[in-house]
């Protein structure tokens, strides 16, 4: 299966264009937004846009459900369709997105700069703002991709021609949305922390963690990457984000660890 991955930021008009680039590029599926869309018809899979809340719209967009992952999987190996184009807000979401599906790792990589003009991704935001999205299919299909109150037709042009797509307003609003703190990931990772495992340093930036640690002489390599493992699966299972961990291993104490300490 040829994967291609179209990123762009919230609001750039993603959903609109990837009907445009399924055609040039000849692509059979397409997965947005936890929904698997074929011959512009739902295929497989639940639409983020039905979610009441924007973290629960991020874990169905991520397929971070075993049921919703299995049903698309399902489809997938059923139908053996030669290309997948999966859209995300980044390269990093398309690979967690590709991880979970157990697809190919290689993809081509198109960014939404490349179909639309700065004029055309200005207009997405403004109907981003007014909470207005493209669902990728067949108006008339709508009641099986979408499950909201609101959505008419929209009609939008591809290249010489046009076709038509799903406008929604989904059931959560840009009122519902949800900021983590820094501080929250950063006392799960307090609470997470074993005996002999000591935090002695904590950096978070953007979708990433820094951690510098000094062990106890029994803890080894192995240890350390189960912990790693085991913070990562707690941040996304708890608070529904994906964050990336640098573990540095600074040193080792030949006294007895109490437990984790935050400089």
């Amino acid at each position: 299966m040829k994967l291609y991955g179209l990123y762009g930021k919230s609001g750039t008009g993603k959903s609109h264009t990837a009907s445009e680039v399924m055609r040039r590029y000849n692509i059979e599926a397409l997965i947005d937004d936890g929904l698997l869309i074929h011959e512009k018809k739902r295929a497989a899979g639940r639409t983020a846009k039905n979610e009441t809340a924007v973290i629960s719209a991020t874990k169905r967009a991520t397929f971070f459900s075993d049921s919703h992952r299995r049903e698309v999987q399902a489809w997938l190996t059923e139908h053996q369709p030669g290309s997948l184009l999966i859209l995300g807000t980044s390269r990093r979401m398309i690979r967690l997105i590709q991880e979970r599906l157990g697809l190919p790792e290689d993809i081509e990589w198109l960014a939404i700069e490349s179909f639309q003009t700065p004029k055309e991704i200005d207009k997405a935001k403004i109907q981003r703002a007014r909470n207005l999205h493209v669902i990728p299919v067949f108006p008339d299909t709508a009641g099986g991709a979408f499950a909201g109150s609101w959505f008419r037709r929209l009609v939008i042009r591809l290249g010489v021609g046009r076709a038509e797509v799903l406008m929604v307003k989904p059931v959560y609003t840009a009122g519902d949305r949800i900021t983590v703190s820094s501080s929250c990931v950063r006392d799960m990772i307090q609470i997470l922390a074993v005996p002999h495992i000591r935090l002695d340093k904590m950096k978070l930036d953007y979708e990433r963690v820094q951690l510098s640690v000094t062990t106890g002489a029994g803890v080894g390599i192995e240890e350390l990457a189960d912990w790693r493992q085991r913070v990562l699966g707690e941040i996304q299972e708890q608070l529904g984000l994906s964050y990336t961990i640098d573990l540095y291993w600074k040193s080792i104490s030949r006294e007895a660890l109490p437990g984790a300490e935050e400089n």
